[in-house]
């Protein structure tokens, strides 16, 4: 944003630093979204809902297009279910999936999530 807005071009000196610590730091080594990780005793959490997956999809559209594809692709694949034809069945949403990650609490600003998963239905949604 700031490049834009000032015409600059910082980004992309810091942009080959800035990838390598994303994917060092915040993805595993099977392209999953590492959700929580602690120093401290060693333990990292994996995934992500809907709403995870697709705010980051968004968000890596930008620096890691590739990332942002695969990330879309997990969000499809685990929160539609479809039949053996390819006709939607519904969607394979969890409790924790209706959870808005800044409070904890199901909150209206969750429903992301179920937005992020509708639109995941369309068997022609643009990545």
């Amino acid at each position: 944003m700031y490049d834009r807005l000032f015409k600059k071009d910082l980004f992309t000196k810091i942009k080959p630093a800035f990838q390598k610590g994303w994917l060092d730091n915040f993805v595993s080594p099977d392209g999953n979204v590492v959700v929580f990780l602690s120093s401290l005793l060693g333990i990292v959490l994996e995934g992500g809902g809907p709403g995870i997956l697709g705010s980051l999809f968004i968000l890596c559209q930008e620096f890691l297009p590739d990332h942002a594809k695969q990330m879309y692709a997990m969000m499809k694949k685990e929160s539609v279910k479809r039949g053996e034809k390819g006709e939607l069945m519904g969607l394979n949403l969890a409790s924790a999936d209706t959870i808005d990650a800044g409070n904890y609490s199901s909150h209206p600003s969750a429903l992301m999530s179920k937005a992020w998963s509708v639109r995941c239905c369309k068997p022609s949604s643009p990545v």
